[in-house]
């Protein structure tokens, strides 16, 4: 046989061997995609494995809830994984031109995992029955709609979770910027906070108190309570069966929190309970291991979800805020550019009238005239420019003797060149802090006494100290001559 001949036989082999390669691996190789349907559209999943109970997953609105075999609220982030995995799958080799004779040598008469999905219809868009791994590996046989093929074998593992993982953990799940209005009830506390656009600036959002009193809330710490909210996480659930509400203090909680939300966010309000508290291992039902074992939960629950869960007693507590805590702690808060006058009167005298002569300089107008000491001034008004209150006393006194706020000690008025003057009377000092009100609000507060000690007293602490006259004698020809300390004048010098 020729040298050429045997090429040609070798080539023939090859070409062979290669055929029967692609037969064996599938039609097509390359990967692509099974179904045509987007993840979203998926409204039901069922997913059975080999002795395990079947696991059914339904979207409502939404939010995934575990239907069987518990009835819980499901992590939504986890379930949309599920249904990326179904609508997502990719074909390996495809033998769906072909007959399966062979299916419980492929493991697809008890496939290791069958998976199913549905339209919020009812349309049955998926069932998949994936097998065992082919003899080359990296794949798994795999039944869609019947028909053979192979996707990867990584796949099995997306649909291979257990009912208690998929479980959301957390009690609520929301954005923080979405809340519009929150509700927090305990004990005789009862407040409730609007976000509102700022007055004279619409464009800018603010917290508002609208119960019990209405005034302004301090924004870092209304977020930070609903912050708190957001993040508050189970430590496990709570076997509820042939128990009562009554039986976790959920009949009457002791405290709840209603979050409503923004138009554009679109989602019903969420109303949280909190009830009965308890150490964790009697709670749960364990056996006291010591240390985190035996810290103290509250049962908690979600209106509209079944399940109780319990929450560290630690995170409630960041949650129950009182009005004092949520309270916008500014009495005022000027811009100092538009103060005209700076006035302080007391009732034995020693009042001051401060004006402004330019946007640098002020005058001492009262008790006598005389240029201000600019850097006092400027001590002065930064003490009262951002007027805070160390404690909120009490909004409706009924004795403000008792505050010394019937007769003031004290009055500071701000004439203001744009807005309204600010006015406010001084009381009784308290440790370092000293009564106050304003003219415009019955509420008594304290600050600390330290600006109200800036306020002069005498005309030495605010006015600019003169400088002292030169000392001046005559000269040898009658002119008059600076005297230098230490310095003998010339006019007197012996001629030596």
């Amino acid at each position: 046989m020729s040298k050429q001949a045997k090429t040609y036989i070798v080539l023939l082999l090859v070409i062979a061997v290669l055929a029967v390669a692609k037969i064996k691996l599938g039609k097509k190789p390359e990967e692509s995609a099974l179904f045509r349907f987007p993840a979203n559209r998926i409204a039901k999943i069922q997913i059975q494995r080999p002795d395990e109970k079947l696991l059914q997953l339904e979207r409502r609105s939404d939010e995934w809830y575990i239907a069987q075999p518990i009835r819980a609220l499901a992590t939504a982030e986890d379930v949309d994984r599920i249904a990326e995995s179904i609508a997502g799958l990719k074909l390996r080799s495809d033998y769906r031109d072909e007959k399966d004779t062979k299916a419980s040598e492929r493991g697809l008469d008890k496939p290791t995992v069958a998976v199913q999905a549905w339209s919020k219809k009812g349309k049955q868009l998926a069932d998949i029955k994936i097998g065992d791994e082919t003899p080359a590996g990296g794949e798994r046989w795999c039944l869609v709609g019947g028909k053979l093929c192979t996707v990867s074998s990584y796949v099995k593992t997306d649909f291979e979770k257990d009912p208690e993982h998929l479980r959301d953990k957390k009690l609520a799940r929301f954005e923080k910027d979405d809340v519009q209005r929150v509700e927090l009830k305990y004990g005789k506390t009862h407040i409730v906070c609007v976000r509102e656009p700022k007055e004279n600036e619409p464009e800018i959002e603010t917290w508002n108190i609208k119960m019990p009193i209405l005034t302004g809330a301090d924004d870092f710490q209304v977020d930070s309570m609903i912050g708190a909210v957001r993040d508050l996480k189970t430590e496990g659930f709570v076997e509820s069966k042939n128990k009562s509400l009554k039986d976790f203090g959920l009949d009457k909680p002791a405290t709840t929190v209603t979050l409503s939300f923004k138009k554009k966010a679109k989602r019903a309000p969420i109303t949280l309970q909190f009830g009965a508290q308890a150490k964790k291992s009697v709670a749960l039902g364990k056996a006291a291991a010591g240390g985190a074992e035996d810290e103290m939960v509250a049962y908690a629950k979600r209106v509209g979800r079944d399940e109780i869960l319990c929450v560290p007693v630690t995170k409630l507590d960041e949650v129950q805020q009182g009005l004092k805590q949520l309270r916008d702690r500014t009495i005022w808060d000027v811009d100092t550019d538009f103060i005209e006058k700076f006035i302080v009167k007391r009732p034995a005298g020693n009042n001051f009238t401060l004006a402004r002569t330019s946007d640098d300089e002020w005058q001492v107008i009262d008790p006598k005239p005389a240029k201000v000491d600019q850097g006092k001034m400027d001590s002065l008004l930064w003490a009262f420019e951002d007027l805070r209150a160390e404690d909120f006393v009490e909004d409706a006194p009924k004795n403000l003797a008792r505050y010394g706020l019937d007769k003031p000690r004290g009055e500071v008025r701000l004439v203001m060149s744009k807005g309204k003057d600010k006015v406010l009377y001084i009381g009784k000092p308290r440790g370092t802090d000293v009564y106050v009100k304003t003219a415009d609000s019955p509420s008594v507060y304290t600050i600390r006494e330290f600006a109200v000690k800036k306020l002069p007293t005498v005309l030495s602490d605010i006015a600019k100290t003169p400088e002292p006259k030169k000392e001046e004698t005559k000269g040898t020809e009658g002119q008059s001559e600076e005297k230098k300390p230490g310095e003998t004048p010339k006019s007197t010098e012996k001629k030596t």
